[in-house]
């Protein structure tokens, strides 16, 4: 296979690893020392990443590999590493010929990365991430629970409820820790309590947090974006649900598609009534 990909021999030989996170950025990083371009990605060169050995079977073992590297690319933060920005983000491994990197490539291996986790302080800080292949997630057991609340969230494929202008854009005008604020009351606020709430401008673009409350245009949400004060923000907030059947049949008319045990008696049963 090298002599036929790489006919001047494997001296042409790089690693190249590709980047797909799920606020939509996609990232590409390369062991040469140049940067490479392929199918209009530029992977930039970034000695400071090393992978590990690629451990792959035919079998149902999962493959795994580690990567670290140094904080030294303006496209890898401390802040987006601390944020989670990488985490359960797409990696695929390959290598290819930096002479000509538009030749077919030879995979190497591909799967969500797993832990990120920083070592060291300062701006000579590491950092090292953990890939894992697909059949890893298959050894994660999932144990359903009976629940008298409804297991799907709203919007998925279980719930089926379409989100289709069920959400709204918001300019803010102050914030803080947990706390943000709107230029006005914000209409049927109630319906966005336990949403999602995604940030759309400045430097926090594509995080996440879950609406706790709703009081006239103040939000409380349940993670801390760390902000900075005067910062301009754009939000949007999708609507939220208590996961009752109350709720899912009154608001969103989808009881048929209620994911849980709503009427199974709970552990309280037993002491409801007295003992004759």
């Amino acid at each position: 296979m090298s002599e036929r990909l790489f006919p001047d021999g494997l001296g042409s030989l790089c690693l190249c690893w590709k980047i797909m996170r799920l606020d939509g950025v996609v990232l590409g990083f390369t062991s040469h020392d140049q940067a490479i371009v392929r199918d209009g990605l530029t992977y930039e060169p970034n000695a400071g990443m090393t992978p590990s050995a690629i451990q792959t079977s035919a079998s149902f073992e999962a493959d795994s590999m580690a990567i670290d590297g140094f904080l030294e690319s303006s496209r890898i933060s401390e802040e987006d590493l601390r944020l989670g920005r990488w985490d359960g983000a797409t990696l695929r491994v390959f290598a290819c010929d930096w002479r000509r990197p538009e030749r077919p490539d030879i995979f190497l291996m591909e799967g969500r990365i797993g832990d990120v986790r920083r070592i060291g302080l300062g701006s000579g800080g590491q950092f090292q991430m953990e890939l894992l292949a697909p059949v890893a997630l298959l050894a994660r057991r999932r144990v359903l629970g009976v629940s008298p609340t409804c297991r799907a969230e709203l919007g998925d494929l279980v719930c089926g409820v379409d989100m289709a202008g069920r959400s709204v854009e918001l300019d803010l005008v102050a914030h803080g820790p947990f706390l943000l604020r709107a230029a006005g009351p914000i209409e049927n606020g109630s319906r966005y309590v336990l949403g999602r709430l995604r940030v759309l401008s400045g430097r926090l673009t594509g995080l996440e947090g879950r609406v706790a409350s709703v009081e006239g245009a103040e939000i409380a949400i349940t993670a801390d974006f760390d902000l900075a004060a005067g910062e301009p923000l754009r939000v949007r907030l999708w609507e939220g649900c208590d996961k009752t059947l109350a709720t899912c049949s009154g608001r969103f008319a989808n009881a048929a598609s209620f994911d849980g045990e709503p009427h199974l008696p709970g552990n309280d049963a037993l002491v409801r009534y007295g003992v004759g």
